[in-house]
């Protein structure tokens, strides 16, 4: 969560800051880096480390641990799969730049550049090493084996085991594209223009981009939110307010390790109704047609993005390395038409559902679907609030006397606090929803409106690893007053932080420096807690009710990140709970688990699941092609197993009735997003029957 100064509006602050991110995602795509001097980058980084020292929440000074995490994040920005940098290499770094933020704080750039330069001729003998080896016969009959994760190796300690690394790795990408149909040939092909391509990009790296890097490796030692916003990327978000709609795919991609990396699946949009393409996937291919694919592995983001774009209800064909893939080699192939995302697609939806239960009487609840906290930051006393939108919602399922709703958080990483404070409010009544502790550890405890309407029925809120920040925030009021019942993966992402968007132009003028291009800083200020005194802090909000699913298998939370700022309690707020869950939460848990054990989409989640954590679980992948087609094909053959287990289900329907409301877009998300909402709506009755005698 990020709260809006007024020069800027963040990504996550409101409705604007909505769009904004819309916007930002097209526009910067194509934006240059803004020409910066020594002198320029001298002063953004003093200036930046001043500002992270005296206002980020984690009060650390700039020495020891922060220095030497500074350094290992800034050599990880450069080389983040160990290939490139010796054992040797690191040493030297260390001893002359053990105290990195120190020099950051004397405004020292000089060492950003000498990394750079001495990683970017790593880089170039790399790519000759990669070449030479390409050209050499390869055998896939071997016993051999490759990390699977890279990153968590330590790096080559001289350059016999840096050369053997450097084989090993162009044998397993090799391997990779062979697994996907290429033959030795093609594969080979692909690769050589694979480096090719990356020997042009890293020679187009500019000061901007460096000075980026730099400034988040000292963010992100104090905390994962904390980074740096450049100018280039200011100007693109100022230069994209007023358009209501982006023609596209819907989603946002950002470099990691070389690979394109989808950061952002956007609410509404193609991709997201689509429901296959997910936050961590890396893009291998792209094409305009079937079959015709450029492989964008160590393309610029630009360039990617510029191929995904494209006229309106055109196709756009993708190869996809799924990000909870246990085998890289497997891939994804999908096709989606390009549309606008409509500004509107983000909005607050409603429908009722109906379905008889065993007596044969027709059952009716509401169902609200949130994909984000917007929140209209102009002075329009008509502007669109989700918060107004969801009493409209609330209003029209009272008449139409619902026993119970669903509040869909799924997939909702956040937006305005406020927002979610007036939404929590219709719900828990007049009160304290949360607390807010800053950096001077001061607490301040946010009370909810007294809402014009509001709502004591049956609720469940759905939520998965994704939800995060302000629905975090929502669901944990909820499930402390007892006025809501948690539902979904085991717990939420579990982002329990604020962040400020700092103008370093102004932090500069108030030195007496004047400069129109420093960019901004993204700083985490304050830390949330629920109004028990809990955080939700890298725990997340865990669920009442737990259902199968395969992504408790891979870590995707805050807590996964490194120097993710710990979760702790405060003393608890005065509330008065609605306790409406408790007398009644075993019960609907034991009826539940009967109904999930016996429902054949979870057998087949809880099968996939058991698959992933076996086999992803290993630190070693074979570079054997025969050990790597039966792994492969076991998986493909429990996959249409479990595919034809979940259609077998003999669950109880739902069946969606519109009566006029808003409508919620077509969706083709898989029978693990169906599988859930159905139990939803299962104990939602069991609830209902629950309360009424």
């Amino acid at each position: 969560m990020i709260v809006c100064v007024k020069k800027f509006c963040s990504a996550g602050a409101g409705w604007r800051g909505i769009w904004g991110c819309l916007i930002f995602l097209s526009a910067v795509a194509g934006a240059r880096g803004v020409d910066l001097s020594n002198t320029d980058c001298s002063r953004i980084v003093s200036i930046a480390c001043k500002t992270l020292v005296k206002e980020n929440y984690t009060r650390q000074a700039v020495k020891g641990d922060v220095s030497r995490r500074c350094l290992k994040n800034y050599l990880d920005a450069l080389d983040g799969n160990h290939l490139f940098f010796m054992q040797g290499d690191v040493a030297g770094f260390e001893k002359k730049f053990g105290d990195l933020a120190e020099q950051m704080r004397d405004g020292r750039v000089q060492p950003a550049f000498e990394m750079f330069d001495a990683c970017f001729r790593r880089k170039e003998q790399c790519v000759r090493m990669a070449q030479r080896f390409l050209g050499e016969e390869v055998s896939f009959l071997d016993q051999e084996s490759a990390p699977r994760r890279r990153e968590r190796q330590p790096r080559a300690a001289d350059e016999t085991e840096w050369k053997e690394m450097w084989r090993r790795q162009i044998k397993a990408e090799l391997l990779d594209e062979c697994l996907n149909g290429a033959s030795v040939a093609d594969a080979r092909r692909i690769l050589s223009a694979r480096y090719e391509r990356f020997q042009v990009e890293m020679k187009e790296e500019d000061v901007e981009t460096i000075l980026r890097l730099y400034l988040n490796s000292l963010g992100h030692a104090f905390d994962p939110h904390s980074e740096f916003m450049p100018p280039s990327e200011i100007e693109a978000l100022a230069s994209g307010g007023g358009k209501s709609s982006v023609v596209g795919v819907g989603m946002a991609l950002g470099p990691d390790n070389g690979y394109p990396k989808v950061t952002e699946v956007v609410a509404g949009g193609v991709a997201d109704r689509d429901g296959r393409l997910r936050v961590g996937d890396r893009i291998a291919a792209v094409g305009q047609a079937e079959g015709a694919m450029a492989d964008v592995v160590f393309a610029k983001i630009p360039a990617v993005s510029k191929l995904v774009r494209g006229p309106r209800q055109s196709q756009v064909f993708f190869s996809v390395w799924p990000a909870m893939a246990f085998d890289p080699a497997l891939r994804l192939q999908m096709s989606l038409r390009r549309d606008e995302v409509l500004l509107s697609e983000v909005e607050a939806r409603g429908r009722i559902y109906e379905g008889a239960d065993a007596a044969g009487r027709n059952r009716r609840f509401g169902y609200i679907h949130l994909p984000v906290f917007y929140m209209d930051l102009s002075d329009d006393v008509n502007g669109k609030n989700v918060s107004r939108d969801v009493r409209r919602l609330v209003e029209r399922f009272q008449k139409e006397q619902v026993e119970g709703m669903v509040i869909d958080l799924r997939g909702n990483k956040g937006g305005s606090l406020t927002e979610g404070f007036k939404v929590s409010a219709i719900f828990t009544g007049p009160g304290p929803v949360a607390q807010v502790k800053d950096v001077s550890g001061q607490v301040q405890v946010m009370q909810a409106e007294g809402p014009d309407v509001r709502y004591y029925g049956p609720v469940v809120v759905l939520m998965d690893r994704v939800s995060a920040s302000a629905s975090e925030v929502m669901a944990a009021a909820l499930q402390d007053y007892g006025a809501a019942l948690i539902m979904g993966d085991a717990a939420s992402y579990g982002k329990g932080t604020i962040q400020k968007l700092q103008d370093l132009n102004l932090r500069l003028k108030q030195e007496k420096i004047r400069m129109d291009k420093a960019g901004a800083l993204k700083n985490t200020i304050q830390k949330l807690y629920r109004v028990t005194g809990d955080s939700t802090q890298g725990k997340g909000v865990v669920s009442d009710i737990a259902m199968p699913n395969v992504r408790d298998v891979c870590g995707m939370g805050e807590a996964d990140f490194d120097n993710a700022i710990p979760c702790d309690r405060i003393s608890e707020a005065v509330f008065t709970p609605a306790k409406r869950v408790t007398p009644h939460l075993e019960k609907l848990r034991a009826a539940s688990a009967q109904r999930q054990a016996a429902d054949s989409r979870f057998s087949a989640l809880r099968a996939e699941a058991a698959f992933l954590r076996e086999n992803a679980g290993t630190e070693r992948i074979s570079l054997n092609r025969a050990e790597r087609e039966r792994v492969l094909k076991m998986y493909m053959t429990g996959r249409e197993a479990w595919t034809k287990e979940a259609a077998s289900s003999s669950r109880v329907m739902w069946k969606a009735v519109e009566l006029g409301l808003p409508g919620i877009p077509p969706t083709s998300r898989n029978y693990a997003s169906q599988a859930a909402l159905d139990e939803a709506l299962n104990v939602l009755r069991d609830w209902a029957d629950a309360a009424s005698k």
